[in-house]
């Protein structure tokens, strides 16, 4: 993602920030539609005959019933963002080292 976001962007932090942001939306998105997915229909079934509206069982069911899997998808991410960040640091360097004189 670093390799792609460099020609792009250039040099610097914008695109480690941007690379970052998009190299870790992947295992979060992953895994809230695993948990999701994951809860059984019979449950959903219940919680309409209660009465409940759609919005109201994602957010009162299917979600609490799936952050386990969503948790696990942000550590993950946490974990690749981190370890991505310290490659990261060579893209930040604007000018690899090479001083540019002033102008006359």
């Amino acid at each position: 993602m670093l390799a792609l976001a460099v020609p792009v962007l250039g040099f610097g932090t914008l695109p480690i920030i941007v690379a970052l942001m998009l190299y870790g939306l992947l295992p979060i998105v992953r895994n809230t539609l695993a948990g999701l997915q994951g809860v059984e229909g019979d449950i959903k079934t219940a919680a309409h005959a209660m009465g409940m509206t759609p919005t109201q069982i994602l957010w009162q069911v299917e979600l609490p019933l799936a952050a386990p899997v969503i948790l696990a998808g942000i550590r993950t991410s946490v974990t690749i963002n981190i370890a991505t960040a310290a490659l990261g640091a060579t893209v930040g360097l604007a000018t690899w080292g090479i001083q540019s004189s002033p102008a006359s």
